[in-house]
């Protein structure tokens, strides 16, 4: 589960409680099968995540119509990679410290790398060398 922190609240998303009405209707708006559009909420297409926050919403139990919602995608976009950042490092302290019951169900995709901004450049890591991958992320 991923807690994303946006427009001054606190969003539960756990990509386990997409029941098949709600996929269908993610579906039918972007056009891509669950694992397509989870990809493209990765890459930071406005569709992706505009049927990303209708989703993010809906878990939250707040009813919103998927045409009505309006806000910047690179916000959304960074809150939820940051929640994706958080997410990983709490899992690595957590095999760090020997914790075997770990929640497989949120993971980033390989080849996605969190600290990537949507236009695939990345923070140096000091060598000279773009660290961010130019593989299209998997899904989980």
């Amino acid at each position: 589960m991923l807690l994303i922190e946006w427009e001054g609240k606190e969003y539960a998303y756990d990509p386990s409680h997409i029941d098949v009405k709600s996929g269908i209707k993610i579906e039918e708006y972007t056009g891509l099968p669950l694992m397509q559009w989870e990809q493209a909420v990765f890459s930071c297409s406005p569709k992706a995540l505009v049927a990303f926050c209708w989703e993010m919403k809906r878990q939250a139990g707040e009813i919103v119509q998927i045409q009505t919602l309006n806000f910047s995608p690179v916000d959304l976009h960074a809150a939820f990679m940051k929640a994706v950042t958080a997410e990983l490092e709490e899992r690595s302290a957590e095999r760090k410290d020997g914790d075997d019951d770990l929640d497989p169900t949120v993971t980033a995709p390989s080849g996605s790398d969190p600290t990537t901004t949507p236009g695939g450049t990345s923070e140096s890591d000091g060598s000279g060398t773009d660290t961010s991958s130019s593989s299209p992320p998997s899904a989980t």
